[in-house]
């Protein structure tokens, strides 16, 4: 059962030290008038990928409707899009608290309603490899008493490298995330000696 958590703890560190997953935002689409300047980013809030989308691997195109006044706020927000899995509502937490320079028309600015992308897609990456779903028999019937039964468990779909984590890349980890530091992590998750075997 030991090994169990100790591969368990392992594939929770390369996950969430991984960051395979990014959401990045199209231009501002322009709108029909010409002699209108479109409004730009001045401060540009980049989305949080939902986690039920990262679970479920769910990529597309959100497409929101807003006004920018002429302050460069952002209102009445709509989605024109109903991909579901937490992304609309992603984009407009996202869309909601970025600022504009306004719209212009012959050098003033100017209200103006304007359609905003936001585009969310995997990594792509060959330092890691996608672990389907699925269920897997855990536990032995003739191990320790915390093993057994054997029963079955089902892990959602996730990422793990396909190579080793090197002492370089766990101490870069490690010197990120100050709870996974000597003397700091659960001593659940380890024997009270990794860190010394690492020769830091």
């Amino acid at each position: 059962m030991k090994a169990i958590n100790n591969l368990t703890a392992i594939i929770c560190l390369v996950f969430l030290s991984s960051n395979y997953l990014s959401a990045d935002i199209s231009p501002l689409i322009s709108n029909k008038l010409t002699d209108v300047k479109p409004p730009r980013f001045k401060n540009q809030l980049k989305p949080v990928y939902p986690k039920e989308a990262r679970i479920a691997q769910k990529e597309g195109k959100v497409v929101l409707q807003v006004t920018i006044d002429i302050s460069g706020i952002p209102k009445d927000i709509v989605a024109l899009t109903n991909i579901g899995f937490g992304l609309e509502d992603a984009s407009i937490e996202s869309l909601k608290q970025s600022t504009f320079y306004p719209a212009e028309k012959n050098g003033k600015p100017v209200e103006l309603r304007v359609n905003v992308p936001y585009e969310y897609k995997f990594e792509s990456s060959n330092k890691m490899v996608l672990i389907p779903a699925g269920e897997f028999q855990m536990g032995s019937d003739s191990g320790e008493s915390d093993e057994e039964p054997v029963h079955p468990v089902y892990l959602n779909a996730f990422y793990i490298d396909k190579y080793e984590v090197t002492n370089a890349q766990y101490k870069k980890f490690v010197d990120a995330n100050p709870k996974w530091q000597k003397d700091k992590m659960p001593l659940i998750f380890h024997d009270g000696y990794y860190i010394s075997r690492l020769g830091w």
